[in-house]
């Protein structure tokens, strides 16, 4: 256990080991976590995992995944072999990012960003002023 100091105040930390998995890659939501497991690529969330109708404590799905985000209201994870996106949960996107093939992902509150293989940035939202990306705008 660890003490941090948080403006002034001390609070406790925990440090917990997920069942002694080791990971590639986490990504922390308001509720749950998932990351991809270094032993076989395969995507692993705990916590309050609310992807189906009932919550569950633990979520698996077989791999391989290269990368990971999650969001309150879901995941997406691009997987290694393909550069798909495929995204779990109740996300809403206005375009399936499926169609394309990317580098990397990001999922918030209200849009779903990603960076196609060539370096462009892409979001997916219901939300007109969210979706469009400033013209020329290259991730390098």
């Amino acid at each position: 256990e660890e003490q941090e100091e948080d403006e002034g105040e001390t609070v406790q930390v925990e440090e917990k080991i997920v069942h002694q998995l080791k990971f590639k890659q986490i990504s922390i939501s308001d509720k749950f976590s998932c990351g991809i497991l270094y032993e076989d690529d395969s995507l692993y969330c705990w916590g309050d995992v609310l992807f189906n109708e009932t919550p569950k404590k633990a979520y698996v799905r077989e791999g391989p995944y290269r990368q990971i985000s999650a969001g309150k209201f879901g995941i997406c994870a691009i997987k290694s072999d393909t550069n798909r996106v495929e995204c779990h949960g109740t996300i809403t996107l206005s375009v399936k990012p499926g169609e394309d093939e990317y580098d990397q992902i990001s999922v918030g509150r209200f849009a779903t960003c990603a960076v196609t293989m060539d370096s462009t940035a892409r979001c997916f939202t219901t939300r007109k002023d969210m979706r469009e990306v400033p013209e020329g705008l290259e991730i390098a």
